[in-house]
């Protein structure tokens, strides 16, 4: 072999309420696309990832949905994002 090429290792941990909320929205959009912001924190170490979701951003009520696109309702999520922030 010529080139040899090195993996990084990762973990991904998602909270439990996270995935409820994902899995509560693609209940109420089964047929249409939706998504939202996953936000969490993430360590970089000798080669590893450890990546932690502990919050996600619904879509909003604004978000334009159908069965080949999605749009997020971004000032909402601005709104929601400061305010963690904060």
């Amino acid at each position: 072999m010529l080139f040899k090429s090195k993996k990084a290792a990762f973990s991904i941990s998602i909270a439990h309420g996270v995935l409820d909320a994902i899995y509560d929205e693609c209940d109420r959009y089964d047929v249409d696309e939706t998504g939202g912001r996953l936000l969490g924190t993430y360590r970089h170490e000798d080669g590893r990832y450890d990546i932690e979701v502990t919050a996600v951003l619904e879509p909003g009520p604004n978000a334009q949905r159908s069965s080949t696109y999605f749009l997020q309702d971004g000032a909402q999520q601005e709104r929601l994002f400061r305010s963690l922030e904060a």
